[in-house]
């Protein structure tokens, strides 16, 4: 599935249009912060998960990014945006470099604030395997990690 951020301001658009009646709806929208993705992932000992999303160059003129991570149950697990050319490496097990370290050990919550990344594609990449910085715990019923991410979009 491909998530792209430029859908969300079609919803800035449609609610300018909704409300543009009403005296300082302008400055509502403006300040709006719109979830392009929120999920929670279970993540095996041993295994990673991550979750594209696209960043036009349109997108970098009007729009921010925001990725919030809370480790809801579970180890601690590495956190990582790469590009799709380390995202493969990474796959690959091979030596990988990232645009952000989000996490070398998600124990809680986590907050990236509000950037602007090049266009292209991203992975947010939750890492539960000893590639990273981290090694999942030997016993299988407490290597699990269950994370729960949102990704959110602003006008800039």
């Amino acid at each position: 599935m491909r998530r792209t951020v430029a859908g969300a301001m079609n919803l800035f658009v449609l609610a300018v249009l909704t409300c543009s009646v009403a005296a300082g709806c302008k400055q509502i929208v403006a300040s709006m912060e719109v979830e392009v993705e929120k999920m929670t992932v279970t993540v095996q000992g041993d295994r990673w998960h991550w979750q594209r999303f696209t960043y036009d160059e349109d997108d970098r003129e009007k729009l921010r990014v925001r990725v919030q991570l809370e480790l809801k149950d579970g180890p601690p697990i590495d956190v990582y945006l790469v590009d799709a050319e380390n995202l493969k490496k990474f796959e690959n097990g091979e030596r990988f470099t990232h645009l952000f370290v989000l996490s070398n050990a998600l124990t809680s919550v986590l907050d990236t604030g509000w950037f602007r990344p090049e266009a292209g594609d991203y992975y947010l990449l939750l890492d539960n395997t000893s590639q990273g910085d981290l090694a999942p715990p030997t016993l299988l019923e407490s290597d699990i990690a269950t994370v729960k991410f949102i990704i959110s979009v602003m006008p800039k």
